[in-house]
């Protein structure tokens, strides 16, 4: 006979046995199993590594109800790390009991706290937390806390800390509160509960700048203990060079279970490509795991190298449809980029980058990307026409998950002439389709309407030099940043005046310039190629010290 072995819970393992007959048969093979109790913090389950709609070695699934379509399974649908994640799903029993069970825990049930991301389908549903006694799942339902839930995923977080009951299983129970109520549920960890633990919860910034220009980052530490941290130290750190970037040390208090967002800043000296993470520092921090951010590339380009943005960098919203929709499997969209936000009088465009928002790392996928100068400045009576339009990309690109800058090189430079500029994006008829929440950052201009059009279908093939359908009128910009040589901008006109023991440099504003950058020397011909300062005023004080000679140049690169 053959036996076909298939792990399934702690202790018990079911294999399938064909004894002479094509009809298996299935027996239990009693003490070979996994031990898949929780006996240590800290402990996670992020859904992955399993083929859906199976839950993990030691999870359970409790369902009583009277219909057939209720479930708790692992799904691809809506996770919050991909490929997975748990739904809960009533159909159209409204008194269903649907629950996720943990495997045992072994450690003392008031010693840790639960994290967890969840959504519903729809904002307003509830997920249930709490205890039972049996490894099924079934039984009185002890509960802890209730998480109200919107559309969005969220995280979470539950302390144990008050419990003194006898269970071992922690239960997550749908809500209910009506019929076809769907939750989704990811990322769960269980985390000691301890006096010192600060964590990097996240690390967000564009990633992309130019030698002597400074980059900045925001870091978010989350106090995950349980007393008020008054004084920390976060650095930003170069992964595969193994060296600090920056430091900033932070002496304003944090409270347990709260979060502060800080800002740090990084002048870099050489044009690379950087894996860079950010770290916090905490002497006893209880808890080193959570201690580091996941690294992220950041570019570095050559001094000089001018990088306009387009976009509201405040905002945070973010959709599938521009400027390549990957939730279809043909995508054609076009933008039009004003010269007042490009903000320079000519230049040669050797690159750009979109900002995205992934879900799942998609790799090696064709783009076409063309550009042109334009005079129009909204897309409401069609396509703009595609004479003047130059290839400027026409190859294959990565967008990995997570938020990351997806950046460009263009085949040649673009000779921007200072007026408007339309781009046009094709994403050709692809074999597949993936997650709709893959995404990228866009914002609005109500001043400017009617922007951007897009267009996309899992069948036809839209042609990007002549499409045949008009597509949907947009507002939305996709965030952009453009990689531009040699951009204009005139040299600011400098007067110098002797305040009492200082030196009052003063300049009339540049058009197109966002700041300005002061040089000095004892020596006009050696200027020294690092700015004593930088600004946004049009002014700048210094004391008088020996004879000196300064030089102001405008940039259109963000402090």
């Amino acid at each position: 006979f053959a036996v076909r072995y298939m792990p399934t819970i702690s202790g018990t393992q079911t294999a399938t046995v064909n004894i002479g007959g094509s009809n298996p048969a299935s027996i239990s093979l009693i003490g070979l199993g996994v031990d898949t109790r929780i006996a240590a913090m800290h402990n996670s389950e992020n859904f992955d590594a399993l083929t859906v709609p199976a839950l993990p070695l030691g999870w359970r699934a409790y369902v009583s109800s009277s219909s057939t379509s209720a479930y708790v399974q692992s799904s691809t649908s809506n996770p919050f790390s991909s490929p997975n994640s748990v739904y809960l799903s009533n159909s159209s029993d409204a008194t269903a009991d649907l629950r996720l069970i943990t495997p045992e825990i072994l450690v003392a049930m008031n010693s840790f706290k639960l994290k967890l991301s969840a959504r519903g389908s729809s904002t307003g549903y509830q997920l249930l937390i709490g205890t039972v006694g049996n490894a099924d799942g079934s039984g009185v339902f002890t509960q802890i806390g209730v998480l109200d839930l919107t559309n969005v995923h969220t995280e979470y977080v539950v302390s144990f800390a008050g419990y003194a009951g006898t269970n071992r299983y922690i239960a997550l129970k749908h809500g209910l509160g009506g019929t076809s109520r769907s939750i989704y549920i990811d990322d769960l960890r269980l985390e000691a509960l301890l006096n010192n633990d600060l964590a990097v919860s996240e690390l967000s910034g564009w990633g992309l700048g130019a030698v002597g220009e400074s980059i900045s980052y925001q870091v978010s530490v989350s106090n995950n203990g349980l007393i008020t941290q008054n004084s920390y130290t976060i650095k930003l750190m170069a992964e595969d060079r193994r060296s600090e970037l920056a430091s900033l040390q932070v002496n304003t208090p944090l409270a347990p279970d709260a979060t502060a967002v800080h800002s740090i800043t990084w002048l870099p000296l050489s044009a690379a490509s950087y894996n860079v993470y950010a770290n916090v520092v905490l002497p006893n921090d209880g808890n080193p795991a959570n201690d580091l951010s996941s690294p992220q590339t950041a570019t570095v380009l050559p001094e000089g190298t001018y990088l306009p943005l387009v976009g509201d960098t405040e905002a945070n919203t973010t959709a599938n449809s521009l400027p390549i929709n990957f939730y279809w499997k043909n995508s054609l969209s076009e933008t039009i980029y004003l010269a007042s936000e490009l903000k320079m009088a000519v230049g040669n465009i050797s690159g750009m980058a979109y900002k995205g928002s992934f879900v799942q790392d998609i790799g090696d996928k064709p783009i076409k990307i063309w550009i042109k100068n334009t005079s129009e400045s909204d897309l409401s009576l069609g396509w703009s026409s595609f004479v003047g339009y130059t290839l400027v990309f026409d190859g294959t690109l990565n967008f990995p998950v997570g938020t990351n800058l997806i950046n460009i090189p263009f085949i040649a430079p673009f000779t921007y002439g200072g007026a408007n500029l339309a781009l046009r994006i094709s994403r050709p008829l692809d074999t597949e389709f993936f997650n709709l929440n893959n995404h990228f950052f866009y914002s609005e201009t109500p001043d400017y309407p009617n922007r951007s059009r897009y267009i996309q279908s899992d069948s036809i093939v839209y042609d990007p030099l002549a499409p045949s359908a008009a597509g949907t009128l947009s507002n939305f910009i996709p965030f952009t940043v453009f990689q531009v040589d040699d951009a204009a901008l005139a040299t600011p006109q400098l007067s110098i005046t002797q305040q009492g023991a200082n030196l009052l440099l003063s300049w009339i504003a540049v058009p197109g310039a966002l700041n300005y950058k002061i040089y000095a020397s004892s020596s006009p011909l050696m200027l020294r190629d690092t700015p004593i300062a930088q600004t946004t005023e049009l002014n700048y004080t210094l004391p008088i010290s020996s004879a000196m000679f300064f030089k102001v140049v405008a940039s259109s690169v963000a402090q």
